[in-house]
């Protein structure tokens, strides 16, 4: 005996067959050996076709775009349902991917968001089926430049009065080809940019240095350093700082007499430039038969604007050169001391009784203020001017008219037709000129009348 059962369903077919063979010794039934197949059957497979890649490019620095064309219809072995898209960035394990399901056979591009700055993407696309997935097609894209990121750990390495020198690391994105720094410093309101720091000439050792040179004594600076590529400048690092104190500039000297047989009596004023304060004074004086000098450092202060002293043990008879400068504590670092310019050295003779001598003049007038003249002259200069045209225009003015009034005397007249006497004597000289007598209240009226007819005119 024999039977058969048999059972469909949609994926597969199931078919068990059940045989029944007698023993050879014994007619009892026994249980029946069973064969069990089951096929696998679909009724589709799934597609053999994979879609051709047309476009891929980045279309910012997140973001790239992909299309293409579907398979031939023949090779999709049922119906098509849509496209399956996974990406994944290059260096990453190929299971570490993203996947995205358009279930629109139609659609032929898509464009792909949220993706890391300046990173290289493999990107698959497969036509799916009921049946499962076809064969990928993958490309490699890669995104755009973007932003940089501020430089990393901006140091301060060394501050003197006008100079910085400053150190730093590579972003930590650099977000495309970094082809170097710019460095800006602000002060006063004002920016400036120093140029470019192209990036092979400033990196020892995955570090970055550069000096700023020329700036001001005791200002303070704000520097901003940024990346760029060709495309964007990076995010700023930022320090803010203020340069060193300079030194004094000379102080004015205002007497240096001899004060005894053996001392020199010296007094100066105060720089007219420095900065933050005046914390020290240096003489220096020597003999000019020798070229050792020597040199006495006295306190000073700020508030005091004359400061005087008498410098002893000197030899008599003997010329000495005598000059002094002011100093500055750093207010970078306290244990150093800058030192400002001396003023122009003086030199005169110590002599026995020289208190009964005149002081030799001095090469530099310390109460000359130059720029106190040069003003005192331009407004001289401009009051005489102004008097000059003053002058012109009064003397115009007041003797024009007087001008005018002789130009109308009778005698330089050139119509020499005989004059109406009014009744009064009238005679002819030989030249034919008319001679006349009027009455003096008549002619004051006539010289008013013609004042009259000026002035309307």
């Amino acid at each position: 005996t024999a039977w058969k059962a048999v059972s469909d369903t949609v994926t597969l077919t199931v078919l068990l067959i059940s045989f029944h063979f007698p023993t050879r010794h014994s007619a009892a039934p026994r249980f029946p050996a069973r064969f069990v197949y089951k096929i696998n059957q679909t009724n589709a497979p799934a597609p053999t076709g994979k879609p051709v890649t047309t476009i891929a490019h980045n279309t910012s620095a997140t973001s790239v775009y992909i299309s293409w064309k579907p398979p031939p219809p023949d090779t999709i072995l049922g119906e098509f349902l849509g496209y399956r898209i996974t990406y994944r960035t290059r260096d990453r394990h190929p299971d570490d991917v993203k996947e995205i399901y358009i279930r629109d056979s139609t659609v032929e591009s898509h464009e792909i968001h949220n993706l890391e700055t300046y990173t290289q993407y493999l990107v698959s696309i497969q036509v799916f089926n009921p049946e499962g997935l076809g064969p990928p097609t993958t490309v490699l894209v890669m995104t755009d430049e973007g932003v940089p990121t501020k430089p990393r750990n901006l140091s301060v390495l060394e501050i003197t009065s006008t100079t910085i020198r400053i150190s730093w690391l590579e972003p930590e994105k650099r977000n495309g080809v970094i082809h170097g720094y710019r460095v800006y410093y602000v002060y006063q309101n004002q920016t400036l940019l120093h140029l470019p720091i192209l990036k092979n000439d400033a990196a020892q050792n995955s570090v970055f240095y550069y000096t700023l040179t020329n700036l001001k004594p005791y200002t303070d600076y704000r520097i901003i350093v940024t990346a760029f590529t060709l495309k964007y400048d990076g995010e700023p690092s930022e320090v803010s700082l203020r340069t060193d104190v300079g030194g004094p500039s000379p102080p004015k000297v205002v007497n240096l007499t001899c004060h005894s047989l053996d001392t020199l009596f010296f007094s100066w004023r105060i720089p007219r430039v420095y900065h933050a304060s005046i914390d020290f004074y240096i003489v220096n004086y020597r003999n000019l038969e020798y070229d050792d000098a020597h040199e006495i450092r006295i306190s000073a202060n700020a508030s005091i604007v004359e400061t005087s002293m008498v410098i002893p043990n000197l030899t008599t008879n003997s010329a000495y050169e005598v000059k002094v400068r002011g100093a500055t504590v750093s207010t970078v670092n306290p244990k150093k001391v800058v030192l400002g310019t001396y003023c122009e050295p003086i030199k005169i003779t110590l002599r026995a009784n020289c208190e009964q001598y005149q002081p030799p003049p001095l090469r530099h007038n310390p109460y000359v203020d130059q720029e106190l003249v040069i003003l005192a002259g331009i407004v001289i200069g401009c009051f005489s001017l102004l008097l000059i045209i003053l002058a012109i225009v009064l003397w115009r003015k007041c003797f024009h008219a007087t001008y005018d009034a002789d130009d109308q005397r009778p005698s330089e007249r050139t119509d020499h037709k005989p004059v109406q006497s009014n009744g009064w004597k009238t005679s002819c000289d030989s030249n034919g000129i008319v001679q006349t007598s009027i009455p003096s209240e008549e002619y004051i009226n006539g010289q008013q009348q013609a004042m009259i007819d000026r002035f309307h005119r």
